[in-house]
Order: C-alpha cells, then sequence, then structure tokens
C-alpha cells in the first residue's frame, strides 16, 4: 500500500477540488483522492490517474465523500433490522411496493417491508429512542405493534400492521381492520422471526442527512454517477454523492461506549419516593463525555507513599459518569471482542464512597468487583466479550449508603 498511497498523494493537491473525487484516509496515516467504483468485504476497488487498483479495506479508516455537515432538523426515522436507520421526511407503505421513503413529495427509497424494524410516526430524540428500546425490550413481539404514547408512556396494541399513507395508518386486530390516525400514534414496530442471521458489516456508512446503514458492500451505479450501497439485510439504496458523508471502517474496528445509545439507562434510589423521583433520576443519571460537573472526566491514580505530592490526575476525553444504583444496557450486536478502559471514583467525590461493579454480557456474568475511594485506586477493564450482544454495566450500591458513590468509566471502549 505504501508506494501506491505515496504515488497518489503526488497529485493529491490539485485533484482535491476534481467532481466525482473522493478523499481516502489510510490507517498509516495518509491521505490520497481517488475514484471510488466498489466495496466489498475485502477490498476496495478504486481508479486514481486513469489507472485502476485495489486495496485491503484493512488498510483503509475512511473514505469521505462530502464536506457537508449533518443536516439539522426533525427528521421520522425508518429502522432496518440489521441496525441501520434512515432519517426521512416522511414515508408511505402499499402491499405493492413496500415502504417509499420521501423528500419534498417525492419518492427516494424503496425498501422490502421484510427489512424494515420500526417506523416512527414523530421526530426522533436520544429520549424517545431510549423508550422506544426499553418497550422492545418489556414483552414478547408476536405480532405488529402499533405504538402509542399513554400519559408518557410508550404502549402498544399487537396485530397485522398494513398500508401506511400520509394521513393514516391500516391495521388489523383479531380480524377486524381500522384506519388510524398517524398524528395519534408514534409508530409501528414490526414483527419478524427471531432465527434471522446478518453478516458482519464491513463498515458503516453516514450519510449528510444523520442516517446510517451497516454495509455489506458498494458499487458505483452503471447508469450516471450515483451509488448503490447493500446493507447486510439485503435492503438496497440508491444514493447520490453528494448524500454521503463518509464510509467508516475504524468506526467498527472499536467503539468507545460514549457513542452508543444505551436500550435501557436505569437509575435506583436507596430510598424510592415516587413524588420526587423523575427530578432524582434526571439528577443522578450518567452523564457521557463529561462529569457530573459538567467538566472533563478525571481518575486520580493516587500513590500513598509519595504523601502530598501522590496525586497524578489524568483527564479523558471520553467516558460516562455514573452514581451508585446506575444500570446501562448496551446493544453490542455480537461485533466485538474486548471491552477496555478504566474503571475508578471521580476525585471530587467523597472519600468514605464504596461501590460495587458488576459487568454481564447477554447475562452472565464478566466481573464483580468492589472498590473503596479511601484505599483502591482505579483499575483497567480488560473483558472478553466475543459473541455478546448486550453489554451490562451495574454500578451498585455496596455499604447501604451513596455517600461518594461517584465513579468515572474513562476511555472505555469495545474493539474487535
Amino acid at each position: 500500500m505504501t508506494n501506491l498511497v505515496t504515488f497518489i498523494m503526488f497529485f493529491a493537491t490539485t485533484m482535491s477540488g476534481m467532481d466525482g473525487k473522493q478523499r481516502m484516509f489510510g490507517t498509516d496515516g495518509s491521505e490520497s483522492v481517488i475514484h471510488v467504483e466498489s466495496i466489498d468485504e475485502f477490498t476496495l476497488e478504486f481508479e486514481s490517474l486513469g489507472q485502476k487498483a485495489t486495496l485491503s479495506i484493512d488498510s483503509i479508516n475512511a473514505i469521505q465523500f462530502s464536506a457537508g455537515q449533518y443536516a439539522s432538523g426533525e427528521r421520522l426515522q425508518v429502522r432496518l433490522v440489521d441496525g441501520s436507520f434512515l432519517m426521512v421526511d416522511d414515508f408511505v407503505v402499499s402491499d405493492e411496493r413496500g415502504l417509499q421513503t420521501m423528500r419534498d413529495d417525492k419518492m427516494t427509497q424503496e425498501i422490502k417491508i421484510r427489512n424494515v424494524a420500526s417506523l416512527t410516526f414523530v421526530p426522533v430524540t436520544p429520549e424517545l429512542s431510549q423508550r422506544w428500546q426499553r418497550l422492545v425490550e418489556s414483552a414478547e413481539q408476536v405480532g405488529d405493534w402499533l405504538v402509542f404514547d399513554r400519559e408518557g408512556s410508550l404502549d402498544y396494541i399487537e396485530g397485522s400492521a398494513g398500508s401506511v399513507s400520509t394521513e393514516s395508518v391500516s391495521f388489523q386486530v383479531e380480524g377486524r381492520t381500522a384506519e388510524a390516525p398517524r398524528q395519534r400514534l408514534s409508530g409501528i414496530s414490526y414483527f419478524h422471526p427471531s432465527n434471522r442471521t446478518f453478516m458482519e458489516p464491513m463498515a458503516l456508512l453516514l450519510m449528510v442527512d444523520g442516517s446510517q446503514l451497516n454495509l455489506r458492500s458498494f458499487r458505483r451505479s452503471e447508469e450516471g454517477d450515483g451509488f448503490v450501497a447493500v446493507t447486510v439485510c439485503g435492503a438496497e439504496l440508491n444514493l447520490n454523492a453528494e448524500e454521503i458523508f463518509k464510509i467508516d471502517f475504524a468506526a467498527l474496528r472499536s467503539q468507545y461506549l460514549s457513542n452508543i445509545t444505551p436500550s435501557t439507562i436505569e437509575w435506583e434510589p436507596i430510598f424510592y419516593n415516587a413524588a420526587i423521583y423523575k427530578y432524582q433520576a434526571a439528577l443522578n443519571g450518567p452523564r457521557f463525555n463529561q462529569s457530573y460537573s459538567s467538566r472533563p472526566l478525571e481518575l486520580d491514580f493516587f500513590d500513598a507513599q509519595a504523601g502530598d505530592n501522590g496525586s497524578r490526575k489524568i483527564a479523558y476525553e471520553r467516558g460516562i459518569a455514573a452514581k451508585g444504583g446506575t444500570r446501562m444496557v448496551f446493544p453490542l450486536g455480537a461485533r466485538y471482542s474486548r471491552l477496555q478502559g478504566w474503571f475508578g471514583f471521580s476525585p471530587v467525590a467523597p472519600r468514605d464512597g464504596v461501590v460495587e461493579l458488576v459487568v454481564l454480557g447477554d447475562g452472565k456474568e464478566l466481573l464483580r468487583k468492589v472498590l473503596k475511594h479511601q484505599v483502591d485506586v482505579p483499575f483497567p477493564l480488560d473483558l472478553e466479550i466475543a459473541e455478546i450482544r448486550r453489554l451490562t454495566l451495574q454500578v451498585n450500591y455496596h455499604d447501604g449508603r451513596n455517600i461518594g458513590d461517584m465513579v468515572h468509566f474513562c476511555d472505555i471502549k469495545v474493539s474487535r
């Protein structure tokens, strides 16, 4: 790769502004300007200076298509069964053509319903995503769910979803079909048999509108200057180059946990009081990539033998701050093999804190460790998590008190 990249880099400055070109970032720190032809699970085929060439995708961190930022604005979400999702202006569903996404009243994509996991009829927020995931995990699904908001909590009616127009949803329950107004609903969760499996994605395709695809393959269209992206569940999407932000190969090799949206976030107080619980949970819930004081996360690797000079604080850009009573579940999809990072008390927490850290993989205990702020320094996490789909981190009260139970997961990430 080195000689080829050096050759391409010689011309990068003059070619970077040309239409139809993309920037490739290598794992060795190089940057090149290329013309992407196709990508599969092993190789990238491209053209540079009129010559065709191939590279292993293991030698590439990313390919950038557009310099544009993710567009702002509220959008609906179409989530696929392989974890990919599209942020769209609107959509309709028909028996003949499946799901059709829309923008400016024009159809943009057609997707078979067998590849669609859920649709939202209201703009997606992180809070809605967490509530939706909790609903999906709350009961075994044996039919399509028509999801609605009931006094701040999501609930559902189980049946069979039919056509979806811009105004209403056709839904069959116990042999009777009804039309429900879309404005009264939160979305649809489609039922799919659980025995369907997918290959590992070779990269993440990020779009400028915030959509994210788990790629199986990628190729230039036979007609025009567009591309065909195929997700790991087999959904084919036709994309223009200006719609694509980048194809990220490095994202699937390692990922900070703070960048993965938890499917469950719970915080339980020692003494429950319904009147103030919502306020308490908002105050004591975990913080991502910052401490409870909104400052960078820190750990203090204190050396008692060094006396007053023994404090050695290290700040981290990525991580999670949590308090006693916290439980977080991260959907990993069996894509990673190791969990690594650091765990310890916040340097500003009172010294009499005592917590128990429990790490579970698909319900199986991977680690259980008690940490006392008075005597213990931060320790490294390094756990095997191959084939694990759901990773749970729990910070338990250990001594029946919550004084000083404030901890930091620093630089914690999963990797292949």
